[in-house]
């Protein structure tokens, strides 16, 4: 296989799986607990979703990339991930509140009502219409380019070279949080989340100007 074809594999997926944005920062949120483990299961409720759309677009590039591409599908995209964003802040919001001066990290019981990692990153997934879009934009000629290797060989050699990036990243993510919170304290992990949250929200605000104003707030 082409090594130029891995290289540009590498290349502009980083694009993606090192961008700021709502899996991240709950990856940061979920590494406080568990570490890079957290981010681990991020990544595989992330490919939960991603794998099979992947191969969506390789099978119905034309009927389904214009789908998406429609505007009302990306008004309509928009306003659930902002919701889910708006919703996920006011959980951290709401856990950050809750701890009182007697609790600290290591005998709390749970930091966040979104105590699974994989669905985490399967529903941040699947709900971000910047990933979606993504893919049927930028991501595209990495499928176009592994379908000429055939789609048994090609997508699935394609899609390693891709994946093992968001496995790094947000394993990295999360292992850097989980290693501050010890150093960190109560008072630092409760500003730690309601930082987080307040990002959420800047991410669903973002969603909804990009969409409905064509000017994001946040140009990435």
């Amino acid at each position: 296989m082409d090594l130029l074809f891995i290289a540009s594999v590498v290349a502009i997926s980083a694009t993606g799986a090192l961008s700021p944005g709502p899996l991240s920062a709950a990856t940061l949120a979920l590494g406080v607990r568990s570490g890079w483990k957290s981010g681990f299961l991020v990544a595989v409720g992330h490919t939960l979703f991603e794998l099979p759309y992947v191969i969506l677009l390789a099978t119905l590039y034309n009927s389904l990339v214009t789908f998406i591409q429609q505007q009302t599908v990306k008004y309509a995209l928009s306003v659930v991930i902002a919701a889910f964003n708006t919703f996920f802040a006011y959980l951290l919001v709401i856990d950050a509140l809750k701890y009182s001066s007697g609790t600290t990290l290591s005998n709390s019981k749970s930091f966040t009502r979104f105590r699974n990692p994989l669905i985490v990153g399967l529903m941040l997934t699947g709900l971000n219409p910047f990933f979606l879009v993504w893919w049927a934009t930028v991501g595209m000629p990495l499928i176009n380019n592994a379908i000429k290797y055939g789609l048994l060989l090609g997508i699935p050699i394609m899609y390693l070279f891709h994946v093992w990036l968001d496995y790094a990243w947000l394993s990295f993510l999360a292992y850097t949080t989980y290693s501050g919170g010890r150093y960190i304290g109560l008072t630092g992990y409760k500003i730690l989340l309601i930082t987080l949250a307040f990002v959420l929200i800047l991410f669903a605000i973002n969603a909804l100007m990009t969409a409905f104003l064509n000017h994001p707030l946040i140009p990435i």
